[in-house]
């Protein structure tokens, strides 16, 4: 096969071996990544616990790294969009604009904010790497760019499976929060990430970040207590998106320096509520706590990490929500008479899943982590309960909710598109001549004739309409003074359809055209071809 041919199967999404490869190759590689972004959030002693500190410390702390992370998003002003939500907005709406800087920002300033206890999560950091990552490899091999949003998708996968073992959950957080659609030619590649990532993880680390008690002597909750569990699940997801959502709209100056003093100063009395919480989550899943200390925690947890994100902190969120499910589902398990940590777990599924809207992601992860496929009916239920409530209540997924507040809201119905699954070369027309400018007879029969008349664009016309036009020609005269041609701009053979739709309709040009890395004229795409589909 040509390796015209191959990328001409690339731009059709044909290519399903080659996707596969790279999807591996890409797991590998984020898990690599994350696994040394974890290790030095380790490092740097993020996971301590932090009721042993000195109650000035845990003020104090959280004050310095709030104000050392408003200090440095100032001063790289230009890289200060991070997290899930810039991911998902660079993929649906700027996919050509993707910074490996931000990512690297936010691979140092992560550990430094947990290390210092704000209240947040490591696996939104931990997505965004996961997602450059796969936008690197697209870039770096120069692929046709309907590859992309399956390689974003592979690394978001794969930066959850490393995460918390969990390959089936990360394929559907991909699938349905990132990616947000289902395409058969996007889940090989993206499930072998996941599965990659997981084994490499497994392998060389060991433990995944959760580690859960023995569930096999546990049963599940009756119906009653299910019903409950998603009910005030969907209270608990919808009130901490509304509480993050008002925050940022009300958002004071140097609102980081106040999230600081805000986790600083609930951290000297619930020192539970700092970090990520993962050692609390732990310690919460394996021993029972009373009612006073879980709605404690529960109530103290989730506003400190609502005014946290909602001041401007750039931290994730998931680790404490799986906390403040935790905490919900250990409260009703104690009303139904003794603590079981399978409802706790429910708990933890049905709260993130509300948040997120995300009710496969959330139903997986609960069966892969507790390895007990009996909590499928009553998971679904709770978390469907869950999420119905949230949708009740007025509010989306958080991170669609956020972007639509920053005024850059979703258009699916285009950035979802059939075309952006689609390359150049699954369209390109490539019987087309280029003459030069200065006309000196009819070229060799094509069905396209194009002549330069910028630095970035030429004029074409149909093969019959040339000969037409240029019956009455003498030779040497200046096609571009003599001749209306449809101007076309030149564009990168990378691009998907949607691009070339959009872009030659914002500089209002009737199409583009396409070059060889020889410079040889490759073929063109009249804008007309895809107007009637682009709608």
């Amino acid at each position: 096969m040509s390796f015209l041919a191959f990328r001409r199967r690339l731009s059709q999404g044909d290519e399903f071996l080659v996707q596969t490869v790279l999807g591996l190759a890409i797991g590998l590689g984020v898990a690599v990544v994350v696994m040394a972004f974890h290790g030095l959030i380790d490092l740097v002693g993020a996971g301590s616990q932090f009721d042993q500190w000195p109650m000035w410390q845990r003020f104090a702390a959280p004050v310095a790294g709030a104000a050392v992370c408003y200090w440095l998003l100032n001063r790289y002003r230009d890289r200060a969009q991070l997290g899930v939500s810039h991911v998902i907005d660079t993929l649906h709406r700027a996919p050509r604009h993707w910074p490996v800087t931000n990512a690297t920002l936010q691979f140092f300033l992560t550990p430094m904010l947990l290390a210092s206890g704000q209240s947040g999560g490591r696996e939104g950091p931990a997505i965004h790497l996961g997602a450059t990552f796969g936008a690197w490899v697209t870039e770096r091999f120069h692929l046709p760019r309907n590859n992309l949003r399956v390689f974003v998708g592979a690394g978001v996968a794969a930066a959850i499976s490393s995460t918390f073992g969990t390959p089936l959950a990360g394929v559907a957080f991909a699938m349905e929060v990132v990616v947000m659609e289902y395409t058969v030619a996007g889940f090989l590649p993206i499930i072998a990430a996941a599965v990659a990532a997981s084994w490499l993880v497994g392998t060389l680390a060991g433990a995944p970040l959760v580690s859960l008690p023995d569930l096999s002597a546990m049963s599940s909750p009756g119906f009653i207590w299910i019903v409950l569990l998603g009910v005030g699940s969907g209270l608990l997801s919808a009130s901490f998106n509304t509480l993050v959502r008002q925050t940022t709209r009300r958002r004071p100056p140097y609102g980081m320096l106040w999230a600081g003093v805000v986790c600083g100063l609930v951290g000297m009395w619930v020192p539970d509520v700092m970090g990520d919480g993962f050692f609390v989550l732990g310690d919460l899943l394996s021993n029972a706590s009373t009612w006073e200390a879980l709605a404690l925690l529960l109530v103290c947890k989730l506003l400190v990490t609502a005014l946290c994100l909602g001041l401007g902190l750039p931290i994730g969120f998931i680790g404490p929500l799986l906390l403040i499910g935790a905490a919900w589902g250990s409260l009703v398990s104690l009303a139904a008479g003794g603590f079981n940590p399978l409802v706790a777990l429910i708990g933890m599924t049905a709260v993130m899943g509300g948040s997120l809207v995300a009710p496969l992601a959330a139903v997986l992860a609960v069966i892969e982590l507790s390895q007990q496929p009996d909590l499928i009916l009553p998971a679904m239920t709770a978390v469907a309960i869950a999420i119905l409530l949230h949708r009740l209540l007025q509010q989306d997924g958080l991170f669609v909710d956020q972007l639509a507040d920053a005024g850059r809201p979703l258009a699916l119905h285009r950035s979802n598109h059939p075309m952006h699954h689609l390359g150049v070369d699954a369209a390109i027309r490539q019987s087309v001549v280029q003459i030069s400018r200065r006309f000196d007879g009819l070229p060799k029969p094509a069905e396209v004739v194009v002549w330069s008349s910028g630095r970035r664009q030429v004029c074409a016309m149909e093969w019959l309409d040339f000969v037409k036009a240029s019956a009455d020609l003498p030779p040497g005269a200046d096609l571009a003074a003599e001749l209306s041609g449809l101007p076309l701009r030149r564009m990168h053979s990378d691009a998907t359809l949607a691009e070339v739709w959009a872009n030659t309709r914002a500089c209002n040009a009737h199409g583009a055209y396409f070059r060889h890395p020889n410079g040889r004229l490759a073929g063109i795409i009249w804008r007309s071809q895809l107007e009637d589909q682009f709608q």
